[in-house]
Formats: C-alpha cells, sequence, structure tokens
C-alpha cells in the first residue's frame, strides 16, 4: 500500500468505537471542505413532500431514526454539514408492497462537490 493508503486506512480504524451495540466509524474524506447544499436540500424537500406517501415515508424514516441511521438535522444552515437528498423507493413483490429510502451520495448543486466526491474511495 501507498503512504496515503495507510493513512486512509489509519484515519478510518483511528476513530473506530462501539455504541449501543454498534459498531461506529467515521468515513474517510479528502481534505476539502463541504460544500454549502442547504438551500438545494430545503427545494428537494419540499419537492418530495408533493410527491411522498406521507404514511410509508413517516414510518421508514422513524424507523431510520430508532435504529440510530440516521439523525434529524437541525433547521438551519450549519458549517461543515453536508444534507443527504434521498426519497422513497415502493417495490411490490409477490402481492407485498416494501418501502425503502434511498440515499444520494452523488447530489450536488450547481458545480459543487457531492458527498461522494469528498469521501475517500
Amino acid at each position: 500500500m501507498s503512504i496515503r493508503e495507510l493513512k486512509i486506512l489509519h484515519d478510518f480504524h483511528a476513530p473506530y468505537s462501539i455504541e449501543q451495540q454498534r459498531r461506529v466509524v467515521r468515513l474517510p474524506r479528502k481534505d476539502v471542505t463541504f460544500p454549502n447544499n442547504f438551500q438545494n436540500i430545503e427545494r428537494r424537500l419540499a419537492s418530495l413532500e408533493k410527491r411522498l406517501d406521507k404514511n410509508d415515508y413517516e414510518e421508514q424514516m422513524l424507523d431510520y431514526i430508532r435504529k440510530g441511521h440516521v439523525e434529524v438535522a437541525l433547521d438551519e444552515d450549519q458549517e461543515e454539514t453536508f444534507y443527504l437528498p434521498h426519497h422513497l423507493i415502493k417495490e411490490e413483490r409477490r402481492g407485498n408492497v416494501k418501502c425503502r429510502i434511498v440515499f444520494y451520495g452523488s447530489s450536488h448543486e450547481g458545480n459543487a462537490r457531492s458527498l461522494n466526491d469528498i469521501l475517500e474511495v
């Protein structure tokens, strides 16, 4: 491995912890600042709210929050915060409808970088 790859691997393992019986790591990121995507997310949320089935979406999102997979974002613009856009997918299989939330790590605003661009591979 190169020195850079060893540093990325070290940065991935260094903050490792166990919280409430879950393994928690930070995703290593490149040495760049997060773009401000707060306005983009507000527009996407307004669009999402018009299209979605509120009961299915709310149930899925509350499940993610309870499990600690996501956290509630503050209703304000903050530095060094990237708001991850998402939407609800409904899949029908054998007469059963399953819902899941899909997150867009490649979403970006204008010429700004996406989350996928900022994170190390």
